[in-house]
């Protein structure tokens, strides 16, 4: 019975993302990573949840809702994910594009998407062919492509 159950749950690993989009005075330490490593999993209804090292290195956590198409080729997944809130990070760096003058201090870097816990998560995807019994999955994800790969 465990066998059937675990049949109708993909399973999935979060790989890489690959970032567009001009972040060329933002210091380095602060700009997007492309390593976003994770885990989740989609049921056979389409629940999907999952936890993830984000493009700002920090842990996120999500719960969406996936629709397929038939043959499984295309899905769209629309659900919340945490960890984008804004930080500040203090600092004599000088004031440039990308950065806040502050009265205590002469500038501080705002790092993050939103002051909201939670952002809104759109991620439409194709499928590649199976290789070896592992699917292959590209997503696009705001200025990303996103790889991940099912079983």
């Amino acid at each position: 019975m465990l066998t059937a159950t675990l049949a109708a749950v993909t399973i999935g690993a979060h790989l890489h993302t690959i970032h567009f989009g001009g972040e060329s005075d933002v210091p380095e330490q602060y700009r997007v990573s492309d390593r976003t490593p994770g885990l989740y999993a989609r049921t056979e209804s389409g629940l999907t949840f999952g936890a993830v090292r984000n493009s700002l290195g920090r842990p996120s956590l999500y719960l969406a809702q996936t629709w397929e198409t038939q043959d499984k080729r295309f899905a769209l997944t629309v659900g919340a994910i945490s960890g984008y809130q804004y930080r500040r990070i203090e600092g004599q760096r000088g004031c440039r594009a990308g950065y806040v003058h502050a009265e205590a201090n002469p500038c501080y870097y705002m790092h993050g998407k939103t002051n909201a816990v939670l952002r809104p998560l759109i991620a439409p995807s194709i499928a590649l062919p199976a290789i070896g019994g592992v699917t292959p999955r590209v997503s696009l994800l705001g200025k990303g492509v996103h790889f991940s790969i099912e079983a």
